[in-house]
C-alpha cells in the first residue's frame, strides 16, 4: 500500500449564511493489490461533499466510478477531534477498458464541500435502499450516465433549477398555438429559491418500486417498466382532490417522502413548472424551434410523430428519455404525457401588471373545479407542447394521459 498526497483540494464557492464549509488534510490510500483507493479528509462543518480524480492529470470520468461508498457524494457531518471523514473506491471492481488504465502513482483527487443550503446540480434518490440520496456536482459525475435505466427504475434523478431571485416572464404575448391571450398572458414573476425537479416523468418501475402502484394501462410491452406512471387522479398523488401538499402516508407523494427521506417532495407549482421547461429561453419550444412539427418531434413524442416513427398502431406513451432534453437535462417535458401541477387553473393569471409576481400558487379552488397541467401528451398533437401552453384537467380525472414529475427544496437531505 503507498500513501499519495492529494495535490489539488476546492473549497465551497456556494452562497452559505456562515463560513463556506472547509476541508483540509486530504490524503490519498492506493492499495495497488486490489485495487482501492482511500481518501480521507476533514470537513469544518455540515456539507455536502463530491470529488474528482485525476489520473496523470486527465480526469477519470465520474460516470465510470461507480463503486464508491463512504463520505462522499452525500451530505456529510463535519469531523471531530481525531476522527477524519472517509470514502473508498473499489476500482477493482469497475470494468474499465484496457485502453483507459489508471495510473495510481500519480493520482490525485479534488474535493468540492457545498453548503446544505446550496447543494450540487444533481441529486439522485434511491427508491429500493430507503433514504439514501447522492449527489453530484454535475452530468458528466453521474455514475453510468444520465440517461441510464438505473435512474428510470431504482432510482430518481433530479436537476437543481437556478431560479433564485430571477426575474423572468410566464406565459406568452403570442397567442398563436396557445389557449387564448387571457391564458397565458405575460407577466414578471420571480421565484425566491432554487429548487431541484425530476429529470424524467415518474415511470412504471418506479412508481412500483416506492408504492406498488403500476398503470392499469400500456403494461403489456416488453418495455413498459420505462414508460410514464399515468391514470392516476390527483387524489391519487396527494390524498385528496383538494390538497396543496401530501395528505397522508399513503397517497403517492407520501410514499415517495417516506422512501427517499426527502419531506419538501411535492407536485411543482405552474411557475416553477414553466421556468424548468423554458431552461432560458423565449420560444415556442425549449429547443428554440418556433414554427412547427418537424422541429418539436425531436423533443416531444404526439400524435404528431409516433406512429409514424414508432410504426405504432395506436397512439400511447413512450418510454422516457428518447427524445433531446432541454438545457438543463430535463427530458419529456413536451409530449409524451401531461404533468400535474400544485396550482388551480384560473384565467386569466392572478397578477400585477408591470409587478414581478414573487413565488405564484394559485390556492384558491376556482368554480371549474380544474386543475393545471403542463407539457402536452400523447394523444394530442404538437402544439400542446409549446413551453407557455396551459391546458386543464378535472380535479377527479384519472385519464391516461396524465402523468407526473416531483419537485422538492434544493438543499443538502
Amino acid at each position: 500500500m503507498k500513501r499519495i498526497a492529494c495535490l489539488t483540494t476546492i473549497l465551497a464557492s456556494a452562497i452559505s449564511a456562515s463560513a463556506a464549509p472547509e476541508i483540509s488534510d486530504v490524503s490519498i490510500l492506493v492499495d495497488h493489490e486490489s485495487p482501492g483507493v482511500t481518501v480521507t479528509y476533514s470537513l469544518s462543518e455540515d456539507a455536502v461533499v463530491t470529488f474528482k480524480l485525476f489520473s496523470g492529470g486527465t480526469e477519470i470520468p465520474g460516470t465510470g466510478i461507480t463503486k464508491v461508498a463512504g463520505d462522499v457524494r452525500r451530505k456529510v457531518f463535519a469531523s471531530t477531534a481525531g476522527k477524519p471523514r472517509k470514502f473508498h473506491w473499489a476500482a477493482n471492481l469497475e470494468d474499465r477498458a484496457d485502453d483507459d488504465p489508471v495510473n495510481y502513482a500519480s493520482l490525485s483527487v479534488q474535493l468540492t464541500a457545498w453548503a446544505t443550503n446550496a447543494p450540487p446540480d444533481f441529486m439522485a434518490a434511491d427508491l429500493v435502499a430507503p433514504t439514501n440520496v447522492a449527489f453530484y456536482a454535475d452530468v458528466t459525475e453521474i455514475p453510468f450516465g444520465i440517461t441510464n435505466e438505473l435512474y428510470k427504475t431504482q432510482k430518481m434523478l433530479f436537476r437543481k433549477i437556478p431560479a433564485m431571485e430571477v426575474v423572468w416572464t410566464m406565459g406568452s404575448s403570442a397567442i398563436q398555438d396557445n389557449s387564448g391571450a387571457a391564458d397565458v398572458a405575460a407577466h414578471s414573476v420571480v421565484l425566491s429559491d432554487d429548487y431541484y425537479i425530476a429529470v424524467y416523468h415518474v415511470t412504471q418501475s418506479q412508481s412500483y418500486n416506492f408504492c406498488g402502484v403500476t398503470s392499469a394501462k400500456w403494461t403489456d410491452f416488453d418495455d413498459s417498466a420505462l414508460r410514464p406512471s399515468c391514470g392516476m387522479s390527483y387524489a391519487n398523488l396527494l390524498g385528496s382532490s383538494t390538497a396543496m401538499a401530501p395528505e397522508t402516508a399513503d397517497c403517492h407523494i407520501g410514499k415517495l417522502i417516506a422512501r427517499t427521506g426527502i419531506p419538501s417532495l411535492n407536485l411543482p407549482t405552474e411557475a416553477q413548472w414553466e421556468y424548468a421547461c423554458a431552461a432560458l429561453t423565449d420560444t415556442k419550444w425549449y429547443n428554440g424551434n418556433t414554427w412547427g412539427a418537424n422541429g418539436s418531434a425531436l423533443i416531444s413524442w404526439t400524435s404528431s410523430n409516433i406512429k409514424s416513427e414508432t410504426g405504432a398502431t395506436e397512439n400511447c406513451p413512450q418510454p422516457v428519455g428518447l427524445k433531446l432534453p432541454n438545457a438543463w437535462n430535463l427530458y419529456d417535458m413536451a409530449g409524451n404525457v401531461f404533468e400535474y401541477c400544485l396550482d388551480w387553473y384560473v384565467v386569466p393569471y392572478e397578477f400585477t401588471a408591470g409587478t414581478p409576481v414573487r413565488d405564484p400558487l394559485q390556492t384558491t379552488q376556482p368554480s371549474s373545479n380544474n386543475r393545471v397541467r403542463r407539457g402536452g401528451g400523447y394523444a394530442n398533437n404538437y402544439i400542446y407542447g409549446c413551453t407557455s401552453r396551459r391546458t386543464t384537467v378535472s380535479y377527479t380525472s384519472t385519464g391516461y394521459d396524465n402523468g407526473w414529475r416531483p419537485a422538492c427544496k434544493a438543499v443538502a437531505y
